[in-house]
Order: structure tokens, then C-alpha cells, then sequence
């Protein structure tokens, strides 16, 4: 291709990947993009990096990925739609040094391999879902460094070292790097040094120095895969895979074609597949995996005739697929063994393999060839950006997942919180209770069916399924915390605490346990100790605008002024509408010795604002205001608005502060009286 064919082709993949992808680009949080990002304490935490990197606290050791979000968090906070973006430009990045690998290859229409790769609907999961971030940078870096490594391979075997050898110290010293980047970004990366060796005999006869040169990737796989496995077995909700050894390997071989059945016809995906039950004395179970041996034989026997193309691709679909067929723990296998975004790395070798057979058929009917792969590539691009629009919003997602696979209990669970969170209550609870009843032991149901309930106000029921999801899992961190809500709500604050106390002991970087904690400290007269978990609560997140009023609020109690100040001013910054930080500041302003006339204007700009935001209806937000007019000696103004107060309280039945503001009503009234009759 010549430049403005290369511009044109970039321009091409530009064009049809945004189209598709453009209704994902503001969909919402899906999943566990909470875990990663939203919710995520060291996401938030100013010295989060070091925790990435150097602890044993994050759930995955993915530095590299999890740095990446934790700069993006500085960047979109916990908006989406700047994290779908930069997953859709690194897409687009993929597609494009996938192109250059191809070529290099010299994979005939290597253009039409990676359009079919850029548009294909099987990667729409892994490009519209945040949390594969990670997947996708991985596979970034795995084609830069497949692009390096390919520059130190000489023409024919050689007897040298690539150390050694003239102009390729540099690309092998970046093909390492790269391969680092990518298994720090993600554990399916370690596949690479076994594409590595496969590229290397694809290209020619291979030598033992062309071994040697891998043996560099093998050891950084193997110190990788040990990292990834061992946190991994961290996790306290492992997969429960299939029992047997032989059942994981009856799994794998369904594995391989139910992949390969997806890649070359995408039609009918799931965002969460239904869990196989695998039963050896089965026979269906048997031949999937009789069918991969047998396959893998007869290409081995023919590579070096008719096969050798074929047998590339066929190890190529299995290398990459080995990380992902039960044979290790992972997470999501929890829900389902197969998923969509497994298969990113995997599917190039079908579209390299598809590409260059098309390539033959072009040669011998280009009147045909041409037009059907434009037809095939527009289809693609329609089923893929019909599946890219469920990504819009998480009940259009699973809604759909439900509508396939009705047994899904995560889906169930899911929609029932999206639904919550739009205030479709009673439906979400019947949701949350489909999901109970498909997974009874399951204590995230029963923890966001008790967040339902209590958002509904029927908190003693919510207690019980708090109970149940702990007796579950005891460990489970966000249920002590909702329990301490509930208990809070009922005025038992004792027992709340202790719970929050144990919240805060099994994730100490936890801001929501320790800012929850702390609300329940302070309700509880004990001050000291909860401007303390306000403080953790702020250095893990500094950008909760409630723990800088609430801490603001107690110091401006224990009278430094100042630094009260300082926290109820971050706390409006944060949240410019948030009446009580604007009321808290207001009073210090209003009530200060000696306060000067910018100060009293500014405590009654704040007020004002309050007022309006709290429509009038809170008597102590009244109050300030008329302390304000008060101290700016308006005090017409800040009469009839202390008479609004005194009404607002009556009308709430607040009447403890009745009789304070009817007292200093009355105190303001003599003053002014007085001076009237000083100055007549």
C-alpha cells in the first residue's frame, strides 16, 4: 500500500470503529467497574501508585493497568465516559499495530485481517466494558513487542546470539520491555514467549539460538504467572470450576470450538453465558475435546505440506486461549466459563486465517471477492454495533443477558441494583429475590437486597438479609457497613459501630468504611476519635465533599477555626450545591469576633445560596441566614427571617430550637429597639 492508501485505511478504521462504538461512549458502570474504579480505595488514594505496585492489598497485581486508571481518575473521576474513550483509542491502537504485525508476517490482506478484527462483534465486550482496560493495553503491548522481537529475527537460522547480532540489541531490549508492560497489565499475557517461538517457525526453519532468544520471556512468564496465580487465591470468592481434572479438560476442548464457532458466526451473544455442568459420563462431552486432539494431530502431521498456515493459526487460537479454559481459577468463571472478551487475543488468528484465504479467492473471482468482503465487514460492523448500544445502560444489558440466559443470578442481582438506583424499587427487589432464589448462599444478594429494602424503608427486613450475607461470608466488608447504616437508622449506633470497626479492620483503605465510622463516632459525642476517621477517610479520598464538612463541623466545635474553614471551603469546591457545607461556613463567617465586612457579605452570599438550595424548609439554614443579616447589621432582614425560622421549626416540630431562636428573636428585637430610641 502506498501512503494515501495507508491514510485512507487508517481513516477507514477510524471512521467504522467510532460509529460502532459511539453508544458505548456514554454507557454507564457495569459490573465490577465499581471494583476497579469507582470503589476502588487505592484508585482514589493519593499514594495509591505505591500501593499498585508495592502491597499485596489490591485484588490483582496489575500495577501497570491499575496505574493507568488511577491517572484516569485524576482526569474523568467517576464519570464513564472518558474511560470508554480512551478503551475505544486503544482499540483503534491495537487494530492498527495488529496491521503493521501482519504485514510484517507477510499475511496476504493483512488491511482486511485487521478491519475484520476492528469490527468484529466478539471484541465489542472487551472494548465497551472499562474494567477490560486491561485487556486491552496488554494486548497493546503484545504487538509492540511481537513487532520487535520480529525485527531480530534474521532471514535464516543463525549461530549467534541476538546479542550479538548487529542492529537488534535495541529491538530485543524493547520486545522485552514491551512483553513486561503487557504481563503487568494482565495475566493473559504470559502466553506471548510460546507466539513468539510460533512466529519465529512460521517464518522460517527454527535454531537453537532462536530458542535461546525466548528464554528471557519464559522466565518473566513464569515469575508473572506465579504473581497472577497467587493473587488470584486471594480472592475470597474463587471460582467453583469443575471438580475433576478430567472435567477441566473436557471443558477446555467445548472450550476451543465454542470459540471458534463465535468468531466465525457472532450471532446470539451474551454478556454472561450459561454455566456448562460438565459430565464426563456424557458423551457429548467427549467429542469437542477428541475433535481438538484429533485435529491438532492431523495438522501437526501435514505443517510441513498443505497445513502449515493452518497448524500456525490452530496453536496460535490454542496458545491464547490456554490462560482462559478452567484450568485455572479465575473470578468470573464463578458465573460462566466462557465469555466473549477471552477470546481477544485468540480471534487474530482467525481473522489472519480468514484474510489470506481471501486473498486466494480475490486472486481467481475479484468480481465476487471484493463485494462480499465488503458485505461481510458492513454486517459485522451492524451485529457489533447493535451489541456496543447495550452497553449504553446497564439495564439495556442485562435486560438482555436475562432475556438469553434467565437462570444468570449476577444478571438478576445486577438489574435489581441498576433498577435501585433509578428508583424502580419494587422491581428491583423482585429482581434481588430471582437472584436469591437461584443462588440462595450467594451474600452479595442478599447484601443489595438489603440496600433495596432499606432505601425502601423497611429496614428491620433489610437487617436480616445484612445477617445472612454475613453469616456467608463474615468477611464480607460492605455488609458490616450497610448493617451499621441499618442499625444507625434505628437508633442503635453502639451496635453500628462495631461493625463499622470491623468494616474498617478488613479494609483499612477503605474511605466509606472509615467516613461511615466516623459519622457514627460523632452522633456518639466522641469527637476526637471520629475527626480522626474523617482524616483517613479524606487521605484515602480526598474528594469526598461530606468528610471535609463533617471534619470541618468538629473542628469548628472544638474551636480551630481555621482549618475548619479550610475543609468546609474543599468541601464546597467539591460540591458546589451542598447546602450543609454552604450553611457550616456561612455560620463561622457570621458568628467570628471582629469579622470583616467581606466576611459578613460572604456569609449571607452562602446562606442566601443555602436557603435556596434547601427551598426554605430547614430551620437551622434560616437561622444562619439571619445571623448573617444580623452581623451585617441588616437587621430588618435578618428579623423576618429569624421569624421564618421560628415558623420553619414549628412546622417540622423541631421544638427544642423553638425557644432558642424565639430568644434570640427577642434579643435582636430589644437591640434594635433600643436603638431607635438612642437615635430617634
Amino acid at each position: 500500500m502506498n501512503r494515501k492508501q495507508t491514510i485512507l485505511g487508517i481513516a477507514i478504521i477510524l471512521a467504522a470503529t467510532c460509529v460502532i462504538y459511539y453508544p458505548s461512549l456514554h454507557g454507564e458502570f457495569i459490573l465490577d467497574d465499581d471494583d476497579y474504579i469507582t470503589e476502588n480505595e487505592f484508585i482514589k488514594a493519593s499514594d495509591g501508585l505505591s500501593s499498585f505496585w508495592f502491597s499485596t492489598e489490591p485484588v490483582d497485581y496489575y500495577p501497570i493497568s491499575n496505574s493507568s486508571l488511577w491517572f484516569q481518575w485524576r482526569l474523568w473521576g467517576d464519570t464513564p465516559t472518558g474511560y470508554h474513550v480512551v478503551n475505544l483509542g486503544l482499540h483503534i491502537v491495537s487494530v492498527l499495530l495488529l496491521w503493521r504485525v501482519l504485514i510484517r508476517l507477510s499475511v496476504p490482506w493483512a488491511y482486511f485481517a485487521a478491519l475484520l478484527f476492528a469490527v468484529h462483534p466478539v471484541n465489542v465486550e472487551t472494548a465497551a466494558w472499562i474494567s477490560q482496560h486491561k485487556g486491552l493495553l496488554a494486548l497493546v503491548f503484545m504487538l509492540l513487542s511481537i513487532l520487535c522481537f520480529l525485527r531480530t529475527i534474521p532471514p535464516e537460522p543463525s549461530d549467534r546470539l541476538v546479542f550479538f547480532r548487529q542492529g537488534t540489541g535495541l529491538w530485543y531490549a524493547l520486545a522485552i520491555f514491551f512483553f513486561v508492560l503487557a504481563s503487568f497489565s494482565k495475566g493473559s499475557a504470559v502466553i506471548l514467549p510460546a507466539l513468539l517461538v510460533l512466529l519465529t517457525w512460521w517464518k522460517r526453519k527454527i535454531s537453537y539460538w532462536d530458542l535461546a532468544a525466548t528464554v528471557p520471556f519464559f522466565v518473566i512468564g513464569a515469575i508473572a504467572t506465579k504473581i497472577h496465580t497467587w493473587f488470584q487465591l486471594q480472592s475470597p470468592e474463587i471460582a467453583l470450576l469443575p471438580e475433576s481434572n478430567l472435567q477441566r479438560l473436557l471443558c477446555a476442548g467445548t472450550t476451543v470450538w465454542f470459540y471458534l464457532y463465535k468468531a466465525l458466526w457472532p450471532l446470539k451473544l451474551q454478556f454472561v453465558y450459561s454455566r456448562w455442568e460438565i459430565d464426563e459420563s456424557q458423551l457429548m462431552w467427549w467429542i469437542p475435546l477428541i475433535a481438538c486432539v484429533a485435529t491438532t494431530f492431523m495438522l501437526w502431521w501435514y505443517r510441513n505440506r498443505w497445513a502449515r498456515v493452518w497448524w500456525v493459526a490452530w496453536c496460535w487460537f490454542g496458545i491464547a486461549l490456554v490462560p482462559v479454559m478452567s484450568f485455572a481459577d479465575i473470578g468470573y468463571m464463578r458465573f460462566s466459563l466462557v465469555a466473549d472478551h477471552y477470546q481477544h487475543i485468540a480471534i487474530i488468528s482467525v481473522v489472519a486465517l480468514v484474510a489470506g484465504y481471501w486473498h486466494g479467492a480475490y486472486q481467481l473471482l475479484p468480481r465476487i471477492a471484493m463485494p462480499a468482503a465488503c458485505v461481510i465487514v458492513l454486517a459485522l460492523s451492524f451485529l457489533s454495533w447493535k451489541q456496543a448500544s447495550l452497553y449504553e445502560t446497564a439495564e439495556a444489558l442485562y435486560s438482555h443477558t436475562l432475556a438469553a440466559n434467565p437462570g444468570c443470578w449476577l444478571a438478576h442481582n445486577n438489574l435489581g441494583v441498576a433498577l435501585a438506583e433509578h428508583g424502580e424499587l419494587e422491581e428491583a427487589i423482585e429482581h434481588h429475590q430471582q437472584a436469591i432464589r437461584i443462588e440462595p448462599e450467594n451474600p452479595r444478594g442478599h447484601n443489595n437486597l438489603g440496600v433495596t429494602l432499606r432505601q425502601m424503608d423497611r429496614v428491620e427486613e433489610a437487617l436480616v438479609h445484612y445477617k445472612i450475607a454475613l453469616e456467608y461470608r463474615p468477611d464480607y466488608a460492605n455488609a458490616h457497613v450497610n448493617m451499621g447504616v441499618a442499625l444507625r437508622k434505628l437508633g442503635r449506633t453502639e451496635e453500628a459501630v462495631e461493625h463499622y470497626k470491623l468494616a474498617v479492620k478488613l479494609l483499612p483503605n477503605s474511605a466509606a468504611a472509615h467516613f461511615n465510622l466516623a459519622n457514627a463516632l460523632r452522633e456518639l459525642e466522641q469527637l476526637q476519635l471520629a475527626a480522626e476517621h474523617y482524616r483517613l477517610a479524606i487521605s484515602l479520598d480526598e474528594t469526598n465533599a461530606y468528610a471535609h464538612c463533617s471534619l470541618g463541623d468538629i473542628l469548628a466545635e472544638t474551636g480551630q477555626l481555621q482549618e475548619a474553614k479550610q475543609h468546609l471551603k474543599r468541601s464546597i469546591e467539591l460540591k458546589p450545591d451542598y447546602a450543609i457545607a454552604l450553611n457550616s461556613l456561612s455560620w463561622l463567617y457570621a458568628t467570628a469576633e471582629n469579622s470583616s465586612s467581606d466576611e459578613t457579605a460572604n456569609a449571607i452570599k452562602l446562606a442566601e445560596k443555602a436557603v435556596a438550595l434547601s427551598e426554605g424548609k430547614i430551620p437551622t439554614i434560616l437561622d444562619t441566614l439571619a445571623t448573617a443579616y444580623y452581623a451585617a447589621n441588616m437587621t430588618t432582614e435578618a428579623l423576618a427571617t429569624q421569624e421564618r425560622a421560628i415558623a420553619s421549626a414549628r412546622e417540622s416540630g423541631a421544638e427544642s430550637i423553638v425557644l432558642e431562636f424565639e430568644e434570640k428573636y427577642e434579643r435582636w428585637l430589644k437591640a434594635a429597639n433600643r436603638i431607635e430610641e438612642t437615635h430617634p
